[in-house]
């Protein structure tokens, strides 16, 4: 019985090993995106905030029974300005 008690606790050790290697392994990931490639990724992720909606194109006007305009088609734009990404000058 002790032989293999000792076996199963050696490949506990290795088991322990190989987890403890997969979390450094890990960890040093982790901090080589967030501290060296950081910047990068910052400059990646507000490229990402823009994006492009494409707008279907008019149908034409509507008229109700009596020949008035309903709804008629005119163009309209939205510009948004977020002032913490203004420059400071």
């Amino acid at each position: 019985m002790k032989p293999t008690r000792n076996r199963a606790q050696g490949r506990l050790i290795i088991l322990r090993l190989l987890i403890g290697l997969a979390v450094l392994v890990l960890s040093g990931r982790l901090w080589q995106l967030q501290m060296i490639d950081g910047e990068t990724y910052r400059v990646l992720a507000d490229r990402n905030r823009f994006r492009q909606v494409d707008v279907a194109a008019p149908r034409g006007v509507i008229y109700d029974r009596n020949g008035q305009i309903l709804a008629r088609n005119q163009p309209s734009f939205t510009v948004v300005v977020v002032p913490a990404d203004l420059p400071e000058d």
